[in-house]
């Protein structure tokens, strides 16, 4: 395989990899299933008699929970601290709509609502919306409802043992003289807007839930609306969680009474079609019951609603859980998470996240030295012979065979090795996949600072880090020896530094940070290398070459006639 084929593979694999990556939120709904439509009528109802009212607060220094009266399902949930906030005010995330106030608090749409019926045969609770009496027992909210002769039903949320998690106790009692079913499920809802999801050139939100999943039996599957193919798809199993995620939010819920299996669904509404929007649902589910008269049945869940930060998450429902695993850092996750880790053990030290992401950066190109060293004195080797591989490309433009075989002794010549300069930049790609998707989804660089960018986690609103990284980049391919055709070298020269520079509008300028200081590391080890060549390079040809000559008096006589006859046959034509 020659150079130039080789660095089409590399081009290859390098744009898929981009288009991949930063173009995968723009894929179409082609051959979409349509969604079950709200009918928002029987939603927007509350039961007969029913008032909206007496809600009931739960704060920590976290966070602050408010419950209704109707459903007892969450109303809100604001993240306390100036990280967590969005233009002074803190971030809700129970996610309200400003643009249909018929739309708001809906309260069958309110996460962590205790829900009955999800079958027709299920008459222990007539309704499908429930009003309770609301008692504030120090931060505790215990929500009661009592029909005499039918059913009791004691609903008691407290804030969980760790940060940002509400535990949660349900008892039903059977009041009827004969048995009743039930099943019992507790939800997450995110109505959701298309543009949250992010599409070509543009971010999506980070604070915007819009994925569903279903963690069961230690695998998670999550769905954006687009991905679901019919209306609820369920798994069954062993049920880590239920969850609602988004790039640096996310939202849980954890079973603590065994018995469960995990739903998901996304729901149109009918009169919002054209704005693109939709409900999506997760749920726990407990399987249905029967209750003779006067028994009793419990259940108990954890909720994690917060931040995607790492400690909090593994440790979240007594850590057996594995909410890490909220962060979906793609197919090199075993590397991203060393790369996280050893992010933060900079920072400790340093005290700036920018500061510690320019030594990680440094650091790791250190790390693959040994492999992009090889890579560009191969790259130098073969610009150097260049004229002499156009004059055997040329000579032997009509004989395939003669032009490898020529070209394959001229690079023992000159003893090169033309897959030694493509075989390491393969090698290294895992480690720059895993290096961006950790960047992308630290909650660490959240609202963080750095020099003159106000925030990590956003593009940078100046442009000029855009810029500065578009032309840096420039420069790293000009001094950069390349062995290719001038398609392909314009390619590499223009139009890369180009689409990075439009991608670096959308992406976060931590990654910007981290691209920059690798371009600019890039240019130095470039013309390091090549100032190294300069002087040592001419020695170690002349012990190349003799190596070569020697290798070649010791191969079989049939071997050594064929390149004599190959020497005479180029005399010849010359």
């Amino acid at each position: 395989m020659d150079r130039s084929t080789l660095s089409r593979i590399l081009l290859a694999v390098g744009v898929f990899f981009l288009v991949f990556t930063l173009f995968k939120s723009c894929k179409k709904d082609e051959g979409h299933v349509a969604s079950p439509v709200i009918d928002l009528s029987e939603k927007l109802a509350l039961p007969e008699g029913a008032t909206k009212g007496g809600a009931c607060v739960i704060a920590t220094q976290d966070f602050r929970a408010r419950f209704g009266n109707v459903g007892a399902g969450l109303q809100q949930f604001e993240l306390l601290g100036t990280k967590y906030s969005e233009a002074g005010k803190p971030i809700d995330l129970v996610y309200r709509t400003t643009h249909d106030t018929e739309l708001n608090e809906l309260p069958n749409y309110a996460p962590l609502r205790p829900n009955f019926r999800f079958d027709a045969s299920e008459k222990q609770v007539p309704g499908d919306l429930v009003e309770y009496a609301v008692e504030q027992r120090g931060s505790e909210c215990v929500f009661k409802h009592v029909r005499p002769g039918v059913v009791e039903i004691t609903h008691t949320v407290k804030a969980g043992p760790g940060r940002y998690e509400l535990s949660t106790t349900t008892t039903l009692k059977n009041l009827a003289p004969e048995p009743q079913k039930h099943s019992f499920a507790e939800g997450l809802f995110a109505l959701q807007f298309k543009s949250a999801e992010g599409g070509m050139l543009s971010r999506a939100s980070p604070n915007e839930l819009f994925n569903a999943g279903c963690a069961v039996n230690g695998k998670v599957e999550r769905k954006k609306h687009s991905d679901f193919s019919k209306g609820w798809e369920t798994r069954y199993g062993s049920v880590d969680f239920a969850e609602m995620s988004s790039g640096y939010i996310g939202q849980a819920i954890m079973p603590q009474t065994p018995g469960a299996h995990c739903s998901m669904v996304s729901e149109g509404f009918p009169r919002m079609q054209e704005a693109d929007r939709w409900m999506l649902r997760s749920y726990v589910i407990w399987d249905q019951r029967q209750l003779a008269k006067d028994e009793v049945a419990t259940y108990q869940a954890t909720a994690y609603l917060g931040p995607k930060e790492r400690d909090l998450l593994a440790a979240a429902g007594g850590g057996a859980r594995k909410l890490d695993q909220l962060i979906d850092l793609g197919t090199f996750a075993i590397i991203a998470k060393v790369l996280v880790k050893y992010l933060g053990f900079l920072k400790g030290l340093l005290g700036s996240w920018g500061i510690a992401i320019i030594l990680m950066t440094v650091t790791v190109r250190l790390a693959l030295m040994p492999l992009t060293l090889p890579q560009i004195r191969s790259s130098i080797a073969m610009r150097k012979i260049k004229p002499e591989i156009d004059a055997i490309n040329k000579k032997h433009e009509g004989d395939q065979q003669m032009k490898m075989l020529a070209t394959q002794q001229l690079y023992k010549k000159n003893g090169i090795n033309p897959v030694a300069g493509c075989a390491p930049a393969l090698l290294q790609m895992p480690v720059w996949f895993a290096l961006y998707t950790a960047l992308q989804t630290a909650i660490e660089l959240y609202h963080e600072p750095f020099a003159i960018w106000h925030d990590l986690s956003s593009p940078d609103p100046r442009y000029i880090l855009p810029l500065v990284l578009g032309a840096t980049m420039f420069v790293q391919q000009k001094v950069t020896p390349m062995q290719m055709d001038p398609a392909q070298q314009k390619i590499f020269t223009y139009f890369m530094p180009a689409m990075f520079t439009v991608f670096m509008l959308m992406l976060p300028a931590g990654l910007g940070v981290y691209m920059l200081t690798n371009s600019i590391l890039g240019i130095a080890q470039t013309m390091g290398v090549e100032r190294y060549m300069k002087t040592h390079a001419p020695a170690e040809v002349v012990v190349k070459q003799a190596e070569s000559s020697a290798k070649d008096e010791k191969k079989p006589r049939p071997a050594r006639e064929l390149a004599r006859k190959r020497d005479d046959k180029e005399d010849d034509d010359a």
